[in-house]
């Protein structure tokens, strides 16, 4: 109709990538900045440079490619995870290997696109992920795939079961607090302590502090200051 202009009423998902490829990377740019909901706000081509610009800019989604230069894909999304978890990860990926696959979502990781997959797909799976779906390729086993959609999902129900004492503990421990202080700050005994750290390990499928805290941080239960 003269006169009109047509409106796009869907939310803009605020994209950085980071790819080690300028092609690649090139390529990407110019699918999203072609489809309508995106905005580009940042590219890189090494892992110094997408933690910069994931940092900076606050982005809804983050493209890594996991071989990055000078920081590697895994750590790239490990550090962006844990000090803006509200940014969402997708590992770009050529490996279609599992233990590829698992290690970047243990590092973050909210979807795994492989770099074969068709540009619509890729598409979808940034829509997915910015809606707080998880994606993983369908170039993955779909047994494989389904298996860990379920523990990522089962995962964030999980965490979202910490009480507040156990949030306490965990804030105590992420910003360095002695376990000797955090009991006299909480007021708790030495039993009760141990028991929290346990349980908020278990519900976080947590190996250790360490990583219980970085899982906490990428689901945005608490957050690190840099």
């Amino acid at each position: 109709m003269t006169g009109e202009k047509y409106i796009n009423l869907e939310p803009t998902l605020r994209l950085v990538i980071g790819d080690a490829q300028p092609i690649f990377c090139c390529g990407l740019v110019d699918v999203f900045k072609e489809s309508p909901g995106f905005e580009i706000v940042g590219q890189a081509s090494d892992g110094q440079g997408a933690i910069r610009l994931a940092l900076e800019h606050e982005p809804d989604i983050a493209l890594i490619d996991l071989q990055m230069r000078k920081v590697d894909g895994l750590e790239v999304i490990g550090t962006i995870s844990s000090v803006r978890p509200s940014v969402k990860v997708v590992a770009l990926g050529c490996s279609r290997e599992v233990r590829d696959l698992v290690a970047a979502i243990r590092a973050g990781a909210k979807g795994y696109i492989l770099k074969t997959d068709e540009v619509g797909q890729m598409v979808s799976a940034v829509i997915k992920v910015g809606g707080g779906d998880v994606y993983i390729s369908q170039g993955f086993p779909p047994k494989t795939v389904e298996s860990l959609k379920k523990q990522m999902r089962d995962g964030i129900e999980d965490a979202a079961k910490l009480d507040e004492k156990e949030l306490e503990v965990l804030r105590l421990v992420a910003a360095g607090v002695s376990s000797r202080d955090a009991k006299g700050r909480l007021h708790i005994s030495d039993y009760a302590f141990r028991t929290h750290l346990k349980s908020i390990r278990a519900k976080l499928h947590a190996r250790n502090r360490a990583q219980a805290v970085a899982v906490a941080a990428s689901r945005g239960l608490i957050e690190l200051h840099p």
